[in-house]
């Protein structure tokens, strides 16, 4: 999937209204393989965010796609393979708990349980964001119908991460728990994509953070690859992922967790003179 956010004003010379601290931003997922396209439009002003979903016009479409596909190729931090382009790598485990304990440490607990359940869970953003701590508190599981696939999937918690969650509750002051988790407290509604892959680019410079291009999916990715790891890098355990993710292949399993990269990385590497 290639992911990117656009500032309206500078890409089409389109002012919001009269006020110069709004700001109409775009969010689009573009999926190559289906061709699809999915928008998001996101004003943002100072006492909080608006978004809504924008249908464009064939034109406008076709326009946008070619813009995301530009703006990728002109960013060489991006991983690309055969068929596929993607903005998110993995987090290897210890920079991911690294992450948790800063985070922690810095009093940041909602982005810390943003971050935690994302990972946990394996849904992507537009599920996460939505989750009230009623969904998580003291439950064995967590069934959620994806907003992407519109399927219900449904995912165990361990008894350490029931443990961790309720104490991320008690030290985010013990909320309502019909409460949102991540939210805008100035408009109580959940941040939109926009704002949270921007919060988690603060957190990688702010924390020197090992990885390339880091954002909502990344957690999804960490999680895939720390299976992979924990199962030793066996067969079955792409099989496994294969089914969590429900991908179509086994191989684009191995690309979701970065191992298609890393075998040609090896090839190079191999090089000696």
């Amino acid at each position: 999937y290639i992911e990117t956010w656009f500032d309206t004003d500078k890409k089409f010379m389109v002012h919001t209204d009269a006020d110069e601290g709004s700001w109409l931003n775009m969010y689009a997922r573009y999926n190559p393989f289906e061709d699809t396209l999915n928008i998001e439009c996101v004003i943002s002003r100072e006492d909080g965010d608006q978004d809504f979903e924008y249908n464009p016009t064939k034109a406008e479409s076709d326009l946008i796609k070619e813009m995301i596909i530009e703006k990728i190729k002109q960013q060489h931090n991006m991983t690309r393979i055969k068929g596929q382009l993607t903005t998110a790598d993995y987090l290897p485990i210890a920079e991911f708990y690294k992450l948790i304990n800063n985070l922690e440490a810095d009093g940041q607990y909602m982005w810390e349980a943003y971050c935690w359940l994302s990972f946990c869970t394996a849904f992507r953003c537009s599920d996460v964001r939505t989750l009230r701590w009623r969904d998580v508190l003291n439950r064995t599981e967590l069934v959620r119908i994806e907003k992407k696939t519109k399927k219900s999937r449904m995912v165990k918690f361990s008894d350490d991460v029931r443990q961790k969650t309720q104490h991320l509750y008690e030290l985010s002051g013990c909320p309502d728990v019909d409460s949102l988790i991540l939210y805008n407290p100035r408009t109580g509604e959940p941040y939109t994509i926009v704002h949270i892959n921007r919060q988690l680019k603060v957190f990688k410079a702010k924390y020197r953070m090992k990885i390339r291009a880091f954002s909502t999916h990344t957690f999804r990715k960490t999680f895939g690859r720390y299976v992979y790891e924990l199962m030793k890098r066996s067969p079955e355990a792409l099989v496994l992922l294969n089914q969590i993710f429900k991908h179509s292949t086994i191989e684009t399993t191995r690309r979701y967790i970065g191992l298609a990269q890393e075998d040609i990385d090896k090839v190079f590497m191999s090089i000696h003179i």
